[in-house]
């Protein structure tokens, strides 16, 4: 190669590197290096809330008492029969009543069922003395009713339109002293026969009056009863007997009572 020629290329690289180190000096401004700011984590220990335990809630029962046992015998509010006296059929019970109470010879009807434990019987009356067979309605109707542990038949009252009892009612409690009974009869001979007993066997009577009425409508009557014989927690059948004369129980009417 020719001097002229080196020196040329050599000229050209001294001129370039001033032009680059004349550029970065007017274009280039040193950079400033910021160091990144590192925020430290933050690791907060876990929060542990102790489970709460609630302790089991226990409810007691409640027990109710047992019922209050009074001693004693236990008594039945009826006309008939005694409380300790059992009769297995209604037929028995009202048949029993019609003979130890009227001393008659027991004419009663069907036995017309209410509920199950429950119903009804007609008393009759015969038409002719000779023939017990023949009979008539005395319009009379008894109340029975099973009653007590051994399920026994009793009669609970007896109604008719010929003979009502209004005083007393059926269940009443009433002193051993006198005793005011007032209803509507009719009987025989214009009387009504009232009376007062113990169920027994025989019945204990306790007092009975005679009280006037009218022969064939019923008319208010009253009469007066001593139950100074009685006992507390006696039951007393109270009836009303519009009487027809001898073996015949007529209209009659019964309710029970209780002496306290």
């Amino acid at each position: 190669m020719s001097r002229t020629l080196i020196r040329t290329a050599i000229t050209g690289l001294v001129v370039m590197s001033l032009a680059v180190a004349c550029g970065d000096d007017a274009t280039s401004t040193p950079s400033s290096t910021i160091a990144p700011t590192t925020t430290p984590e933050t690791t907060a220990p876990p929060t542990t809330v102790p489970a709460t335990t609630a302790a089991p809630t226990t409810i007691t029962p409640t027990t109710a008492p047992p019922p209050t046992t009074v001693p004693g015998v236990e008594r039945f509010v009826a006309v008939w029969p005694a409380a300790d006296v059992v009769f297995d059929t209604p037929e028995d019970a009202a048949s029993d009543f019609i003979d130890q109470v009227f001393g008659v010879e027991p004419l009663i009807g069907e036995f017309m069922q209410g509920d199950a434990r429950s119903g009804e019987i007609e008393v009759l009356s015969p038409l002719d003395d000779a023939d017990p067979a023949t009979t008539a309605p005395t319009g009379v109707i008894l109340f029975l009713r099973r009653l007590g542990p051994s399920d026994g038949w009793f009669v609970l009252s007896a109604v008719s339109e010929g003979v009502t009892i209004g005083v007393p009612e059926l269940g009443d409690e009433v002193p051993a002293g006198d005793l005011t009974v007032e209803g509507t009869g009719r009987g025989f001979e214009g009387t009504v026969v009232v009376r007062a007993l113990v169920p027994a066997d025989p019945p204990d009577v306790l007092d009975f009056e005679i009280t006037a009425t009218d022969w064939s409508t019923p008319v208010p009557y009253s009469a007066t009863l001593d139950l100074s014989d009685a006992s507390p927690g006696d039951v007393v059948t109270i009836i009303a007997v519009g009487d027809t004369g001898i073996e015949a129980t007529g209209e009659f009417a019964a309710v029970p009572v209780l002496v306290d």
